[in-house]
């Protein structure tokens, strides 16, 4: 069974924003390139510009000159670097530089809001079906649970024609929320045993329905903190149903190196 099949309908087309936390780059060097390059919006969030840059200068000259700058960066700015603003400002594509002071949002939120801004204000931006956050889900685990939080609040934006599914991708993981009150269908590859994943009420106790899991979820099982929650589960099945009661929840699913191949 193959993630991949995810991630290549969620890059088949040019629908998506590509936004760079600060973190290093892991995934893979061609991948990463493919997908930055191929996005309709690319943007970093503070010190993702000097993850952006640090990784621009580790590829060969060639694939340097091919990676295209990005278009919106935005945050408080307390973690770029001074090479990294001046690079910034003086991109050929005249990269859009946005401070966000808040302190009560996280970088990370800040930044949706000025994409969903961006997109609003631009008659011309296409309409995007997909976010893509480039992060990991290790390290600081503040930090880590901050990008989750920003993920459940992100649903709070989805108000217009220009809303996107957010997706969280690292090296090892692909997760993004699951609404509630409403029947989600999660599509594999192929009908083969596979894939470690989980669905977290990180909001509150709530109940599933579930299928295509090797330990299904039904509205008997209260799901919350301090209780059961499914972590660990196993994918089985080429469909992956789940139908969420009242509270939202975050899907989570393995990557392995080959779903990094489009």
């Amino acid at each position: 069974m193959h993630v991949k099949y995810i991630l290549q309908r969620l890059f088949a087309a040019q629908d998506y924003a590509l936004m760079l936390l600060n973190r290093d780059i892991q995934l893979e060097a061609d991948f990463f390139v493919k997908i930055w390059n191929n996005a309709s919006v690319r943007q970093v969030i503070d010190g993702g510009a000097n993850s952006f840059f640090k990784f621009v200068n580790n590829q060969p000259g060639q694939v340097q000159a091919s990676i295209k700058y990005p278009d919106l960066a935005s945050g408080d700015f307390d973690s770029i670097t001074d090479e990294s603003m001046r690079l910034l400002k003086e991109s050929s594509n005249q990269c859009k530089i946005i401070l966000t002071e808040d302190q009560d949002e996280t970088d990370f939120t800040k930044g949706l809001k000025v994409l969903h801004n961006y997109i609003h204000s631009n008659a011309t931006s296409p309409k995007l079906k997909s976010v893509i956050v480039i992060c990991e889900s290790s390290g600081r685990l503040d930090q880590v649970i901050g990008n989750l939080n920003t993920l459940h609040k992100n649903r709070f934006l989805e108000d217009s024609p220009h809303s996107a599914q957010v997706y969280m991708l690292s090296s090892e993981s692909l997760c993004w929320l699951l609404p509630a009150n409403q029947q989600s269908a999660i599509v594999f590859e192929k009908d083969d045993p596979g894939f470690t994943c989980g669905v977290i009420p990180f909001v509150g106790p709530t109940t599933y329905s579930s299928t295509g899991l090797k330990w299904d979820l039904t509205p008997d099982m209260l799901c919350n903190f301090g209780g059961l929650i499914s972590t660990n589960n196993i994918v089985v099945e080429r469909t992956v149903e789940i139908v969420s009661n009242d509270k939202p929840s975050v899907f989570t699913v393995e990557l392995h190196p080959h779903d990094y191949i489009l």
